[in-house]
């Protein structure tokens, strides 16, 4: 036997559900969007300011990407990395990635991401950073225990931007894209506008869900009212009936002659 007690969703309700969810997921897409537009925007580049005393950067080049050390946390080109501000010094240790402003003459100026190699304090009690690329090799870079200078840097302290403290991979070209205004507007200002369109249609039923509900509420009144008025209707033409139905009998007296007698 079916089951006559099993209700189903009506077809208004299941596409309002759906109209729902994809206006909470477009949303959230939304607003992740926009907070690694902001993000990239304030924090990412030379340029960028700390957020929460971290920056990003996009690689640029594969100085970084292989390494014969199998322990470390190697990069690429395109890839986004979050460094972390230093104010001690004392804190970077040899096999750190560090984050600085090379002095070389043929990078003057340029933000470098390397690992360190070694770590050297001077008199005064400042510290020197001797950083390299992995792609090198630590063999190519410290033969004989003596580092190249043609593939090595030596950072002063006061050059370092910070310490890397994390990656994502391949995302550089998206937030280059999302930095600018063709594509914050595609991935930002489009499903704003879906959203609001999905709100104004799902107002627009609400609304008509309303006026609905209040017709059928003033239909149903009417009808109350109409039955109301046919019952009472009914009862005084039931009254009208019976009145007209019952007759009281008439008494009649019978004449008696006074002169007859028996």
């Amino acid at each position: 036997m079916e089951n006559k007690d099993t209700q189903t969703v009506p077809k208004k309700n299941k596409v309002g559900l759906i109209l729902n969810i994809v206006s909470i997921v477009v949303a959230v897409i939304a607003v992740i969007t926009m907070v690694l537009v902001i993000f990239t925007t304030q924090a990412t580049g030379q340029k960028g300011k700390p957020v929460f005393g971290m920056r990003s950067f996009i690689v640029l080049s594969n100085s970084m990407a292989e390494s014969d050390d199998p322990n470390d946390d190697t990069f690429k080109a395109n890839d986004l990395i979050f460094v972390k501000e230093v104010t001690d010094y004392s804190t970077i240790k040899v096999g750190d990635v560090i984050t600085y402003q090379s002095a070389k003459a043929e990078s003057m100026g340029q933000i470098v991401t390397h690992k360190v190699l070694e770590v050297i304090k001077t008199g005064t009690g400042a510290y020197k950073f001797v950083t390299y690329g992995t792609t090198n090799g630590w063999e190519t870079v410290k033969g004989n225990g003596i580092s190249d200078p043609a593939k090595t840097e030596t950072v002063n302290q006061s050059f370092v931007i910070g310490k890397k403290v994390g990656q994502i991979g391949g995302v550089g070209s998206v937030l280059t894209f999302l930095r600018k205004p063709i594509g914050y507007a595609i991935c930002v200002g489009i499903p704003f506008v879906v959203i609001m369109v999905m709100q104004a249609i799902n107002t627009i039923r609400l609304v008509g869900g309303y006026r609905k509900i209040k017709h059928d509420e003033e239909f149903k009144a009417k009808d109350d009212e109409n039955a109301l008025l046919k019952a009472q209707l009914e009862a005084l033409r039931a009254q009208m009936n019976l009145g007209a139905t019952t007759v009281e009998p008439l008494e009649t007296e019978q004449s008696v002659n006074p002169e007859q007698t028996e």
